[in-house]
């Protein structure tokens, strides 16, 4: 489970590297293309709305590049969930024999 997971995460992050160096790479081309003289109005425009595409697409991809939580399937969640409820008995029973020994402890020292 865990394997399929972080080999899905490496295809994943690496479709998104790709991406972000695509985009990059066609804001570069469109700057370039604005910063020659000699342009009409319209085509101007659309290379600015480009490079603004661009600029605002490169932010959304690097945030996506955040850790995806692993899904489990239902009887991985049930074995989980199983565990956690072992956990918390333990962890309860243990708290209740504390205070059990503290009162013994306590009770001997008093007397």
């Amino acid at each position: 489970m865990l394997a399929r997971h972080i080999e899905s995460e490496a295809t994943r992050l690496e479709a998104l590297y790709k991406d972000i160096t695509q985009t990059e790479r066609l804001l570069t081309i469109t700057t370039k293309k604005l910063g020659k003289e000699g342009l009409m109005e319209d085509e101007e425009e659309v290379l600015l709305e480009k490079s603004s595409s661009h600029c605002r697409a490169i932010p959304k991809l690097e945030d996506s590049l955040g850790p995806k939580p692993i899904a489990l399937v239902s009887d991985q969640q049930t074995a989980h969930n199983a565990k956690v409820k072992d956990y918390n008995t333990r962890v309860s029973v243990l708290d209740k024999d504390r205070v059990q020994v503290y009162e013994i402890i306590k009770g001997h020292c008093t007397n």
